[in-house]
C-alpha cells in the first residue's frame, strides 16, 4: 500500500520502506533526483519520466504526476492512460476547466488528487466536488464503477 501526503517540499508517496517525493518538475527517490525523460527502476517500482508528466508503477498502483502546463503529449496519453490516480502539481491546480477536463480524459484516473484547498475551491466552482484528506491510500478499495473520486490534500 502506498500513502500520499502533503509535506513542505511537495507530495510524498510512502510505502513500508521507501519514500518518493513529487517536487515541482522532478521526483526524488532517496538520494536520486529525476528531472530528465527516461525510464527508471527502484526497489520494485518503475518510473517513466516524460516532458509534462511521469508515471510511477508501484505496489500494484499506477500514479500519474502531471507537473508541467500544457496538453499531455501523444506518448503520455498512450503510455499513462487508465492510471489509478492523477496527482496534479502546484502550477496545474488552477488551470482552466477545459484544460482540467482534458487531463481527466487523457489519463482517465479513478482518483484525482489536488495539492491544496485553494485548487479544490477553484474546481468546485466549476462543479467538481473535492473532499479533504490528510492521506490518500492506494490502491483504494470501494471505488465507484462509474465516475471518479476527487480529493485534495490538507
Amino acid at each position: 500500500m502506498i500513502q500520499l501526503k502533503k509535506t513542505v517540499k511537495g507530495i510524498e508517496l510512502v510505502d513500508r520502506t521507501q519514500t518518493v517525493l513529487l517536487e515541482a518538475k522532478s521526483i526524488n527517490l532517496g538520494e536520486e533526483k529525476i528531472s530528465q525523460p527516461g525510464e527508471y527502476e527502484f526497489s520494485g517500482a518503475s518510473v517513466i519520466f516524460a516532458h509534462k508528466a511521469t508515471l510511477i508503477a508501484w505496489e500494484g498502483s499506477q500514479i500519474v504526476y502531471h507537473f508541467a502546463p500544457g496538453k499531455p503529449s501523444e506518448f503520455e496519453r498512450g503510455q499513462f492512460s487508465s492510471a489509478q490516480a492523477l496527482v496534479l502539481g502546484e502550477p496545474l491546480a488552477n488551470q482552466s476547466k477545459g484544460e482540467f477536463t482534458e487531463l481527466l480524459e487523457a489519463y482517465d484516473p479513478q482518483v484525482v488528487v489536488l495539492p491544496d484547498v485553494a485548487a479544490a475551491e477553484t474546481r468546485q466552482k466549476e462543479g467538481f466536488k473535492f473532499e479533504p484528506t490528510k492521506v490518500v491510500r492506494l490502491p483504494m478499495t470501494n471505488l465507484p464503477e462509474e465516475g471518479r473520486v476527487f480529493l485534495y490534500l490538507e
